[in-house]
């Protein structure tokens, strides 16, 4: 699909770009991350088949490049804003944009460490750690992770929002630190402009990335106000009221062109059944929790002791009074199968006191306390805990709501579980950093921290397992392992497939793909045969970006239909059918015509999959001068309608 797709933006001339797999119709898809691709291919020259190779390490690099910025900023403004009783080296900084960088994209969940754990050495699943919640059904989950992404190559749109969402991230930080003041307000606004922009490109580049990242603004501009309100006045939250407003307002505006066209196919959000089991969710996000659990362990409960004992009796009796029916509440529901809510809803509590905390001391005593953070540094603090509480929220969401029209909740895990990934990174790197150089945790080793320096050592060891063997057992699922080559055609030269309908020979497929290239001007439109999803079928649309007159119906009934019935979908596979299998040569014609068909193409796929009366009906028309042959080579051959 986005080799089609892709394909199809480059060569469009209008947006939105014509739809591949509907011809006649336009791309009623997320494609500004395509859009992008195809410009750098419009400015190249490149052909798309070596371009497509090319995009993606280039957004593995634009991925790699915001992490280690996020992450090193992160700790560096952080690492300037407080004061211990130690100093904080300069170069603990580039641990931190290491370390993110090193969570974000190169580290998987933990199914690597497992299979080797099993044996399964030799026989390594690439694909597994991408399904780890079986069984299928109730849910189908995704369960992809950054480096599966760029692993398996596939350019959709979920990679090419990644850089899109860590801009967004820098954006909400640099919004607010220009708040403060001292700042020149024209470069606050100028930086609100930029978030507006960018967050708006994501609903146009991965629609599922839009709401989150639009919250992340959404809470940045009201820091922006609270943080330089000193004490908080009724003015700061009207100020910040107003600039939320205008912020969404804007998201939509700077893109209300791709609005207006988009047909929008949300049907809204429902209550899910499916449950996420605890231990699952520990062997995708293991690593992280780990580190999350640490830092609050350290952080929190002595804070926590010193209000309580501060606290006047009777603060001490509604304490317990109210702790004690919660702590029978959360047992219950673990024990009824809500035990992955339950440990979340528990962090996801704590983690929200330390960023109300961080954002004013109240009513919390500061002594004993290692940060003391200065007004202008609070941000670099906040920012990777308000990543660490949308995490967490992501998880508990998703055991709780699904969008309506998923296939049962799969897309509704992919596509939150990335962003949380994302935000855990970066979240993690800061708690790594926070642990070692502010509280100094490991300065001193106690027994009690070399058992947890193992854990770790075990966690790092065993997400580190995939980009090793995992890579190694996805370049041996190609079909030509012989070579290596940035040329996504190649393969044809020497590969066929064969499925239950016969075989095809690649080779006179790349022929007669590269003349089209070649000589068809233009986006006319062609017919081709059709197969079952992820076969062969598709192929001349797919690699000239020709429009069909109907692709792999799939995509195109989520993309237009949703999950309802789709008349004009059935009507084109029914009617592409026809063509190929009616011996009358006038009714053939006449839908060659409704659909505007320029070009008729019959290789070795057609006749695996067509009635041999079906197809010599083109030669009989071929005489009658209703089609010309205008390419042919020993298994295909490519008819023009004339007239």
């Amino acid at each position: 699909m986005d080799f089609a797709y892709l394909n199809a933006v480059v060569r469009s001339t209008y947006m939105p770009p014509f739809d591949p797999w509907f011809a006649g119709g336009s791309l009623n898809y997320y494609y500004f991350g395509q859009f992008m691709m195809a410009t750098v291919i419009k400015a190249t020259g490149i052909p798309t088949a070596v371009a497509y190779n090319l995009a993606v390490p280039m957004v593995f690099a634009l991925v790699v490049g915001a992490a280690f910025s996020l992450g090193y900023n992160i700790a560096e403004g952080a690492r300037r804003s407080v004061q211990t009783v130690r100093s904080i080296p300069v170069w603990s900084s580039l641990v931190a944009g290491l370390a993110a960088t090193l969570f974000m994209v190169v580290f998987s969940n933990l199914d690597g460490g497992v299979q080797v754990l099993q044996g399964a050495v030799g026989t390594f699943d690439f694909w597994s750690p991408t399904r780890m919640m079986p069984p299928d059904p109730p849910g189908f989950e995704i369960t992809e992770f950054p480096f599966f992404t760029f692993l398996f190559a596939d350019l959709h749109a979920h990679m090419l929002a990644i850089p899109l969402g860590l801009l967004v991230l820098g954006l909400s930080l640099n919004t607010v630190l220009l708040s403060q003041p001292g700042e020149k307000a024209i470069w606050f606004y100028v930086s609100m402009g930029l978030l507006a922009l960018t967050t708006g490109s994501l609903w146009a580049t991965n629609a599922w990335d839009f709401p989150t990242y639009l919250g992340i603004g959404a809470v940045a501009l009201a820091l922006s106000q609270y943080l330089r309100s000193k004490p908080l006045a009724l003015g700061a939250l009207y100020r910040a009221s107003g600039l939320i407003v205008i912020f969404v307002i804007l998201t939509v505006f700077f893109w209300l062109p791709y609005h207006l066209r988009l047909e929008n196919g949300f049907e809204g959000i429902g209550i899910t059944v499916a449950r996420t089991n605890l231990w699952h969710y520990l062997v995708i996000h293991g690593l992280f929790v780990f580190l999350v659990f640490t830092l609050l362990m350290t952080e929190v409960p002595r804070t926590l002791w010193q209000w309580f004992r501060d606290a006047s009796e009777s603060r001490k009796w509604m304490v317990m009074a109210v702790s004690c029916p919660v702590a029978i509440l959360a047992l219950a529901a673990a024990l009824l199968g809500y035990s992955t809510i339950v440990m979340l809803s528990c962090m996801l509590i704590v983690v929200m006191v330390m960023f109300i905390r961080r954002t004013a001391p109240w009513p919390w005593p500061k002594h004993g306390d290692s940060l003391l953070s200065e007004s202008d540094g609070r941000a670099f603090h906040l920012l990777p805990l308000g990543l660490l509480v949308t995490a967490l929220a992501i998880g508990i969401a998703v055991d709780t709501v699904v969008v309506k029209g998923d296939i049962e909740r799969m897309n509704t895990v992919f596509k939150t579980y990335l962003q949380a990934w994302i935000f855990f990174s970066l979240a993690g790197a800061y708690a790594l950093w926070y642990l070692g150089f502010v509280k100094g945790f490991f300065m001193r080793i106690t027994v009690a921290k070399g058992f947890w320096l193992i854990g770790f050592a075990l966690l790092v060891a065993s997400s580190a397992v995939y980009p090793v063997l995992g890579t190694r057992a996805r370049l041996a699922d190609r079909f030509d392992t012989s070579t290596f080559t940035l040329d996504g055609m190649a393969f044809m030269e020497t590969e066929s497939y064969t499925d239950d309908r016969g075989t095809v020979i690649f080779k006179w497929d790349m022929d007669a793909i590269e003349w089209i290239q070649e000589y068809v001007q233009g986006s006319p439109v062609i017919v081709e045969g059709r197969t079952p999803l992820y076969r062969w079928g598709g192929r001349i649309s797919i690699y000239t970006g020709l429009p069909t007159v109907i692709g792999w119906d799939w995509h195109q009934r989520q993309q237009r239909c949703g999950m309802g019935p789709c008349d004009a979908l059935d009507a084109r596979t029914r009617d592409v059918h026809i063509i190929y299998v009616s011996s009358d040569a006038a009714a053939t014609l006449q839908l060659l015509n409704d659909y505007d068909v320029k070009y008729v193409y019959v290789g070795e796929l057609e006749r695996n999959y067509y009635p041999l009366e079906g197809l010599t009906k083109f030669q009989d028309m071929e005489a009658q001068g209703h089609l010309e042959v205008v390419y042919k080579n020993q298994e295909v051959k490519v008819y023009q309608i004339m007239g």
